[in-house]
């Protein structure tokens, strides 16, 4: 069982090694003049973090997610890979 467990974790971690390499390579290549569309895509999740202040401590709270053209790529790689590499 928890043979099992360690290769979804693996996985997983190759699959999100992926969307994040990819996710940064477009951001690169979106400079760069003719590929400027690879860094292109939608943002999600929320915009204004959520602010907790307690008096003593204050704890910030944000997520958003932003998808391209080339995290949607690290993704099949990735997932490409991982399927490879666990079995």
């Amino acid at each position: 069982m928890l043979y099992k467990s360690k290769n979804r974790l693996l996985f997983i971690s190759i699959i999100f090694a992926g969307i994040l390499l990819f996710g940064i390579i477009g951001h690169f290549l979106g400079y760069v003049p003719g590929l400027s569309f690879l860094d292109e895509g939608i943002e999600f999740g929320m915009t204004e973090p959520l602010v907790l202040d307690l008096a003593v401590v204050k704890l910030t709270f944000g997520l958003l997610f932003r998808i391209n053209i080339m995290s949607i790529i690290g993704f099949a790689v990735g997932y490409i890979v991982a399927k490879k590499v666990v079995d």
